[in-house]
């Protein structure tokens, strides 16, 4: 079984999941590292010479890839979520975890990281307030367990999902 930690940027996904991993004695894998390696790019660059939409390709293939096997604990990408192939995957494919946090707690994580760009040109905590409203449906429609990173340890949020699972 794998384990799919969905949610916006700057929740924990990488952090959580490299603890989940290491205690689980699975592979961690990150989709946007998948995606900068296979292709020999970072995010903003191929944001900047193909956009989004290519970029949003690149993320489905290497979501595809990567939930192919098994034992694996698996950080997505933010905006995975939003096409509905990729929601169907990640469904079938894996134990989904929902990590949430305050606007407020993902833009003091986030809003010194460059290697994101903008996805709508407004202010960071503007941007972060429109893409929450924008996909929270989507994440609570894919979601098995939803945890706040805001409020919770990372030791409890592994006990959590480790207890959910039955691991």
């Amino acid at each position: 079984m794998n384990i799919i930690l969905i949610g916006y940027r700057g929740t924990g996904k990488t952090t959580l999941g490299r603890e989940l991993a290491k205690e689980l004695g699975y592979r961690f894998i990150d989709t946007d590292e998948e995606v900068v390696r296979e292709n020999g790019k970072t995010i903003p660059e191929i944001f900047a010479e193909y956009g989004e939409p290519h970029f949003r390709e690149l993320e489905s293939a290497a979501l595809a890839g990567v939930t192919s096997g098994e034992k694996s604990v698996i950080s997505t990408g933010g905006g995975i979520i939003l096409r509905e192939e990729n929601r169907r995957l990640i469904m079938k494919r894996g134990f989904r975890a929902y990590l949430t946090a305050s606007p407020e707690v993902i833009y003091q994580r986030i809003h010194r990281d460059s290697n994101r760009p903008s996805l709508t040109g407004k202010s960071p905590m503007d941007e972060i307030l429109e893409l929450l409203d924008n996909r929270r449906a989507f994440y609570e429609e894919v979601a098995e367990i939803t945890l706040d990173t805001g409020k919770m340890p990372l030791a409890e949020c592994v006990r959590l999902i480790r207890n959910k699972v039955g691991l």
